[in-house]
């Protein structure tokens, strides 16, 4: 009885586990998971054939025989999307990847990425500079940029977290900023802050950084699991002016060495009880209240004028759209940010590497962000995701079924690109 419910357990859990073969969840062992389901299912249908006497031994073998099925399928459907990608037209390609910005495990991939694909931007954390120097770092980074311009390609958004603190994706090398929360109660803090800061982002070559934090926390709406967003001890302050004017302080300063900052996360993570990197967030304030409160920093650093990025969370705003999470929602990017409020720069979402986006059919959602005026897309965490949304794009395009918005918004976006990419050439 006891070997019966440990054969089913275990059945069910790799049946489970084959569905999860290139999600994001099983990233850390990607290469070895495949190997894994296969090797584990072999030896449960060895022994249950020797050890189980009742019929339920069929339906052990049968559902370990579907999951080794399923995460042969997953794995050969990638490997398929990554060489199909490579026979459409190369222009083609150029066109959408454009709107991307990945991340990537070596340097060799970030060259492909750059130059094959020609993505817009390289997300770079300390896992690429693991060994090496500053110089060493910079030096790469500019290879990249110079082949760029050799290929006749816009420059390459090279794109750090490096808010301070904790979340500081490129200590080391660089030297670690103290925390944004810091910076917002003591303001003398600030000069050094930006020194260490831009300093550091501008001679290895970083042109854009995912930082500041201008959400506004709020200790008595704190999600009950957080592990990862932290908004308390990320964001500048609690206070709105406060928050808008020392945003405001990095930015200029940043601008000055030829560096974007990026605000985030709009509409605001301050008042979220779900952690975003598992499970999507609502705001359901009305828009009069929330742009007193918790958007209250964006506006006022939009009226600021400053050219920077607008990171887009996975929060839903019912109050501008009862359906989609604003990281692809077209009524909140182009109609509200846009046309409203005079958003004049660029949108980069937050990772579609998350739960949010990937298990809610991140191809779909994709076309989507697209659509509704998203400038970049960003997959940081697991790169592979890239072929997942990238082909049927293309083939889409290629049997012209793509909804012909996508194009046209895609076309307006690279011109605000070429404007932004300008003020950093």
């Amino acid at each position: 009885m006891i070997r019966t419910v440990i054969f089913s357990f275990l059945s069910i859990l790799l049946l489970i586990f084959s569905t999860q073969i290139h999600s994001p969840l099983l990233y850390k062992i990607r290469g070895w998971d495949l190997f894994v389901l296969i090797a584990v299912s072999n030896v449960l249908i060895h022994y249950s054939i020797k050890l189980e006497t009742t019929p339920l031994r069929f339906v052990f073998v049968l559902l370990l025989s579907i999951s080794m099925i399923l995460g042969i399928y997953r794995e050969a459907e990638i490997q398929i999307q990554k060489f199909s990608i490579q026979t459409f037209d190369r222009n083609e390609i150029h066109f959408f990847s454009e709107s991307f910005v990945l991340g990537f495990e070596t340097w060799d991939e970030a060259r492909f990425f750059s130059e094959e694909l020609g993505v817009g931007g390289l997300y770079i954390s300390s896992k690429n500079t693991s060994g090496l120097d500053s110089d060493e770092v910079q030096k790469r980074i500019h290879e990249l940029q110079k082949n760029r311009k050799r290929l006749n390609l816009p420059i390459l958004w090279i794109c750090a977290d490096q808010e301070g603190g904790d979340v500081s994706r490129l200590s080391p090398p660089l030297e670690r900023p103290i925390p944004l929360s810091r910076v917002g109660d003591k303001r003398e803090y600030l000069s050094d802050y930006l020194k260490v800061l831009g300093g550091g982002l501008s001679h290895l070559g970083i042109n854009l950084n995912l930082s500041p934090v201008v959400d506004l926390p709020d200790k008595e709406n704190q999600p009950i699991y957080d592990a990862h967003s932290r908004i308390e001890s990320r964001a500048i302050s609690s206070n709105k002016n406060i928050t808008s004017e020392v945003g405001r302080e990095i930015t200029s300063s940043l601008l000055n060495q030829g560096i974007f900052s990026t605000w985030k996360h709009f509409p605001g993570l301050g008042k979220v009880t779900t952690d975003t990197h598992f499970f999507s967030a609502e705001l359901d304030s009305s828009i009069q209240v929330l742009e007193e409160e918790d958007i209250f920093p964006y506006l006022k650093l939009i009226d600021s004028n400053l050219p920077a990025f607008i990171m887009l969370s996975h929060t839903r705003i019912p109050s501008l759209d009862r359906e989609s999470l604003a990281s692809y929602s077209g009524l909140i990017v182009n109609d509200y940010l846009r046309s409203k409020k005079g958003f004049r720069y660029l949108t980069i979402t937050d990772d579609f590497s998350m739960g949010p986006i990937y298990y809610n059919g991140i191809e779909m959602i994709s076309e989507m962000a697209l659509k509704g005026g998203v400038d970049y897309i960003l997959i940081s965490y697991d790169k592979d995701l890239i072929y997942k949304v990238l082909y049927p794009i293309l083939e889409k395009s290629k049997l012209q079924i793509l909804d012909n918005e996508v194009k046209s918004e895609i076309s307006r976006s690279r011109l605000r690109k070429r404007r932004a990419l300008k003020l950093i050439d």
